[in-house]
């Protein structure tokens, strides 16, 4: 995914979040990508501001993340410490909470993988909770 296409998914997440507005573009998930069965994505209460994810087979699981975080940790073209233009301001301030959890058949699934295997994986279901819960598309 190109930083202009990046770009555009990111002010569809941002206009999704704050109600300005339907995504136009298409999403890159599709019926068959494997999902988390349970998804919870809440704003994260004030307090410390360590940030911590997790991911063993079948979870993932990031506290007092970014939305740049969770681009960063489901998209491998999103680098650390490269801004994104015209990223709205609170990308990287408002955090939040996210626990995700796979069916019992995927996360055994999962466990048989090798670890970059599982990553791979993680981040396409990351990618479509993104979607289903900030309503973020993207396309190619």
């Amino acid at each position: 995914m190109t930083a202009a296409l990046l770009l555009a998914a990111c002010f569809a997440l941002a206009a999704s979040i704050h109600g300005q507005g339907k995504p136009t573009a298409a999403n890159t998930i599709t019926p068959n990508s494997p999902k988390f069965e349970v998804v919870s994505v809440k704003l994260s209460k004030l307090g410390c501001d360590n940030m911590m994810v997790s991911s063993p087979p079948g979870r993932f699981s990031a506290h007092r993340t970014t939305l740049l975080g969770l681009l960063f940790n489901a998209y491998p073209t999103v680098k650390p410490n490269v801004p994104i233009p015209g990223l709205p301001d609170w990308a990287n301030s408002e955090r939040f909470d996210v626990d995700a959890k796979a069916d019992d058949e995927t996360t055994v699934a999962m466990e048989n993988l090798s670890r970059e295997a599982q990553w791979k994986l993680t981040q396409t279901m990351l990618q479509a909770a993104l979607a289903e819960r900030f309503k973020l598309r993207t396309h190619n």
